[in-house]
């Protein structure tokens, strides 16, 4: 077995957190426990919703490995934008 996490940072355009933020790439709220596992969950027999529809569900990719950036903090996820901004400004143009 080994982690589908390779990586995980934490990005604050202005770098002023809230006495309610954790500083860290932990996720608090969900949001990034749950978009990681779209994209890379491993396959889980037996899931349903309430005991209806039962299947197997899985991320788009499952044996993918992921890097996380944590951007979302207690007052919103505003820095999204400016975040994508600079890792555009990072990506070779052919990727973009």
């Amino acid at each position: 077995m080994y982690s589908k996490i390779i990586g995980a940072r934490y990005y604050r355009a202005d770098g002023i957190f809230g006495k309610d933020d954790i500083v860290s790439p932990r996720d608090t709220e969900g949001h990034g426990t749950h978009t990681a596992s779209t994209a890379a969950g491993n396959l889980v027999t037996g899931a349903n919703m309430a005991g209806l529809a039962s299947g197997t569900a899985r991320g788009g990719a499952p044996s993918a490995r992921i890097a996380v950036y944590k951007i979302c903090w207690f007052d919103g996820c505003y820095d999204a934008l400016t975040f994508l901004q600079h890792l555009m400004m990072l990506l070779p143009m052919e990727l973009i």
